[in-house]
């Protein structure tokens, strides 16, 4: 008998890939109701995502020439430097031009119809509005079901109710009507569409609101808010984005002038009216702007050269005249350069002073640089003042063109294609998102189930067992389908036919045990007596079924094998063959039975049985009476072999007592179910009591498990 110690606690720490593969094999109903379940989530939001547009309109900017042209030709007068792009995205993008656009199309208004919870937007995208209005469901007509419209024209509220979590309700009524009711269901007014109502709130503040337009059921509600003017500005600035077209970075080609402005946003009217209005905004600002400089030109032209009138310059050269036009024109150039400059930084100035005080030091910079262009441009005024009279001459044809500019307020920069209503979202992309949540989803559960299998502690790898315990395992048992059928005939009185052994002998389970049936032949004729025990940590691993079947096939080999119920506190074998209230081992031990009276035919020829009897609380003490060593030695001649099912070994002593009758211990234990601690204390303790474990039975080993299922579909797939 083998009398090492178990002293290996360590299991390796890695998974081979076929550890992997049936890891995710024996959790598949983990894995497919996981991933089932992100499937259909994909699915939902495929349905239910609000759909996402995108428009783009197209600018072409007009290149501009440095300056104003020569002053001794015709060229037209082209006003204020070259911009380059970043700057004119810039200005796009800027406070100024969106705030322009926010209030041209009351974007800081909105009124929405109200829709049944998570799945009303989708509903009323899909519903049928050949026939008009969607019809409610579930009764709900407070909500919008399909084809609901409402504009607000106008909506003038106090501060206090300014922002997005400030609300009014707007309920349709009849022929044009509605009520206006306050986020406490208070009603505010009763209007008619089409007319501007006011109503004095309970603060003395008034309400004004004009509802342009009203399609829907009576009865049915609107949320109505006044957004702030800044975070609209604000999403709408992250909402659109803008770029040169045919341009690359750092590919050296020349600039094509075109700007592209895109945006998206979930009402595909309304992105097309926003971006159309963004391009329209920014062109009427550009020109506005150069009316605006060249107005200011024009100005400082008749001021200098109205003073210059009449003065003759005596003190320089014909010849120097060309000379003298061109350091005109460059003074000229610079004035009006410093003009656009100004502008510019006025204007920047403006929008820093709404977040900055005078005393910050983006202020103080901004005044710094103001001042010194304006110091600059008066030095270069008094410098035109002493033009010669050829280039005051040449000036007044100048002022000629600067009054055609301001009269036309045209912007050399045009829209080449405007925006468009989008007709088809570029998000959510449905299949896509299907399969993205399938793939998470499988992911995830393949996860699951490779970290609940490093989180358990169960062993199911017998060398591993055998490398720690220094035992061999004799058999490895599969899982049978079968047995929880066997058992519940069992309970009906079934006897010999819920023995797997005596009627499934193509049942992967009883392969291993005629396993165990030949592993054991050579050493049971070393042992000292013919008496084997069948013992465990814990309940519920299956040792009454290894020792039922197990004696079972060596019965059907031809031995005579009597079984014994060793289990006086809650034998299970009785129950099997439905020999309730039989006489048992515990009147054996009691001295109320003789052991040959009390044995019993099962139905399987050779195998015979004694069962518990009744449960008794002192069995440990009867059993540390050698009674049963006694009593054993009367009957186990008659047999080739006695098979005892003992008690838990971590659970009562009992088993301790009855292995020092026998000549043979076995110790089952459940794959997947027992750590090395357990199995190492389970082995302790029978040593302790001097009983010397012969070897280890794993039972119920998935067909899953690394390495079985080859094994399993060698032998019976044809029997299946």
């Amino acid at each position: 008998m083998n009398t090492t110690t178990a002293n290996n606690q360590n299991t390796p720490a890695g998974m081979s890939i076929s550890d992997v593969w049936y890891t995710l094999i024996a959790s598949k109903w983990l894995i497919i109701i996981i991933t089932a379940l992100a499937t259909l989530c994909g699915v939902a939001y495929a349905l239910i995502a609000q759909p996402v547009y995108q428009t783009d309109t197209i600018l072409q900017l007009a290149e501009k020439s440095e300056g104003i042209g020569s002053l001794s030709g015709s060229s037209t007068l082209s006003l204020g430097q070259s911009s380059s792009i970043a700057e004119e995205i810039e200005i796009i993008q800027s406070r100024t031009t969106l705030n322009k656009v926010v209030n041209a199309l009351d974007l800081d208004i909105s009124a929405t119809p109200k829709y049944f919870p998570v799945i009303g937007k989708a509903v009323a995208r899909k519903a049928d509005l050949a026939q008009g209005l969607a019809p409610p469901l579930f009764d709900k007509e407070q909500y919008a079901w399909g084809g609901e419209r409402i504009a607000v024209k106008t909506l003038k509220v106090p501060s206090t109710y300014i922002g997005s979590s400030a609300f009014f309700t707007l309920i349709a009524g009849k022929d044009s009507t509605y009520s206006l009711l306050d986020s406490q269901k208070n009603t505010l007014l009763e209007g008619r569409v089409g007319k501007l109502e006011e109503t004095t709130l309970a603060n003395g503040e008034k309400l004004e609101i004009n509802v342009s337009g009203l399609y829907a059921r009576p009865g049915t509600h609107f949320i109505i808010q006044k957004l702030a003017q800044m975070a609209v500005i604000d999403s709408l600035k992250s909402s659109i984005t803008i770029h040169e077209l045919g341009n690359t970075k750092g590919s050296g080609v020349k600039r094509s002038g075109l700007l592209q402005i895109s945006m998206t946003g979930s009402n595909p009217e309304m992105i097309a009216d926003v971006v159309n209005m963004i391009a329209e905004t920014y062109i009427q600002q550009g020109a506005e702007q150069k009316s605006k400089i060249a107005k200011k030109t024009l100005e400082l032209l008749e001021s200098q050269l109205g003073k210059s009138t009449g003065k003759r310059i005596g003190n320089r050269k014909v010849n120097n005249s060309a000379n003298s036009t061109k350091e005109t024109q460059v003074t000229l150039n610079r004035i009006i350069s410093i003009e656009s400059k100004l502008s510019e930084l006025l204007q920047q100035k403006e929008e820093l002073s709404q977040k900055f005080t005078e005393e910050h030091y983006r202020m103080i910079s901004s005044n710094k640089q103001i001042e010194r262009l304006q110091e600059e441009r008066n030095m270069l005024k008094r410098k035109i003042r002493n033009a010669p009279n050829k280039v005051q001459d040449q000036l007044f044809d100048k002022m000629e063109e600067l009054k055609v500019i301001i009269a036309s307020s045209m912007n050399d920069t045009r829209i080449l294609d405007y925006a468009i209503t989008p007709y088809k979202p570029i998000k959510p992309k449905k299949t896509f998102s299907v399969l993205l949540a399938f793939a998470l989803g499988l992911i995830f559960s393949f996860g699951i189930a490779l970290v609940r299998k490093s989180f358990t502690p169960g062993i199911q790898d017998p060398n591993i067992i055998e490398e720690a315990t220094q035992l061999p395992v004799l058999a490895n048992i599969l899982h049978s389908k079968r047995q929880r059928a066997l058992l519940d005939a069992a309970q009906r009185g079934a006897g010999k036919r819920a023995v797997i052994a005596a009627l499934n002998h193509d049942d992967p389970s009883i392969e291993g045990l005629r396993h165990l049936r030949a592993a054991l032949t050579s050493q049971l004729a070393n042992c000292k007596n013919n008496r084997i025990m069948i013992a465990g940590p814990i309940p519920g691993i299956g040792k009454s079924f290894v020792s039922l079947n197990f004696s079972a096939v060596l019965a059907r080999s031809g031995r005579r094998v009597l079984l014994i119920d060793g289990d006086m506190h809650k034998g299970k074998l009785s129950k099997i063959f439905n020999f309730k209230n039989a006489q048992g081992l515990a009147e054996v031990l009691h001295q109320e039975a003789d052991i040959r009276l009390i044995i019993r035919k099962t139905g399987i020829e050779n195998l015979n049985i004694i069962t518990a009897g009744k449960p008794l609380k002192n069995a440990t003490e009867l059993l540390m009476q050698d009674k049963l060593d006694s009593a054993l030695y009367d009957v186990a001649q008659f047999y080739d072999h006695v098979i005892i099912d003992s008690p838990p070994v971590l659970a009562v002593s009992d088993a301790t007592m009855i292995g020092r009758s026998t000549g043979m211990t076995l110790i089952v234990l459940k794959s997947g179910i027992h750590s090395l601690r357990e199995i190492d204390t389970t082995i302790k303790r029978l040593k302790q009591a001097g009983v010397y474990p012969d070897g280890i039975v794993l039972n119920d080993i998935k067909a899953t498990n690394p390495g079985y299922d080859q094994y399993y579909g060698y032998s019976y797939a044809d029997n299946s």
